[in-house]
């Protein structure tokens, strides 16, 4: 899923840029997206509740996939081992 609203995270070479950056950091592009996504929808409201569980959440559940895919974990978000 890519970000919506987001006219140079959507495609075309401001896309292909993103993909290079995410991938010399360890970041999966679908990572980065779905945070984008969780910070779009709380555009507009006066607090953000609940938007630090929710990359909390985000990041768990790309973490689990990962271990199902066999990665490992602090690889695939750009940390060491």
């Amino acid at each position: 899923m890519t970000p919506r609203g987001i006219p140079l995270l959507e495609k075309g070479s401001g896309r292909e840029v993103l993909k290079r950056r995410c991938r010399s950091a360890g970041l999966p592009i679908q990572l980065f997206d779905e945070l984008v996504e969780e910070e779009l929808r709380q555009q507009g409201k006066a607090r953000r509740h609940g938007l630090f569980e929710n990359f909390d959440r985000i990041f768990d559940e790309s973490l689990q996939d990962d271990d199902a895919d066999g990665g490992d974990d602090a690889a695939s978000i750009g940390g060491t081992t």
